[in-house]
């Protein structure tokens, strides 16, 4: 079963890797997302953006997806945040605890000038 998800990779300032996120954020993600991960971090990236505007579905395997993420990256001394959540979305982050660990940032702006 393939994953219903695409990722396009930007260098938005030196250091930042912007992922924009299209599709689903399911358990077949995490191949797709380690991988661009990986590549940003072998790129130089300290920190990693998700842009989750293009985002239409994410379920509690793609949730904890992010958690293990989220772990990993501080584990490297890097940094993970978020952007372009929908309501619906910023409200699973709030309710499940999500954003007490990674940053929910209105724009990529903001989460660039926030590193």
């Amino acid at each position: 079963m393939e994953p219903k998800l695409t990722i396009s990779a930007r260098r938005p300032a030196k250091g930042i890797a912007a992922l924009e996120i299209h599709g689903e954020l399911t358990r077949l993600a995490e191949q797709p997302l380690s991988a661009a991960v990986a590549q940003a971090v072998a790129g130089g990236a300290r920190g990693i953006i998700l842009d989750f505007s293009g985002l239409t579905y994410m379920n509690n395997k793609g949730a904890g997806l992010l958690v293990r993420l989220e772990a990993r990256l501080r584990g490297q001394d890097r940094r993970l945040a978020v952007t372009g959540l929908n309501d619906h979305y910023r409200r699973v982050f709030r309710t499940t605890g999500l954003d007490e660990g990674i940053p929910v940032y209105e724009t990529e702006a903001e989460a660039v000038a926030a590193r």
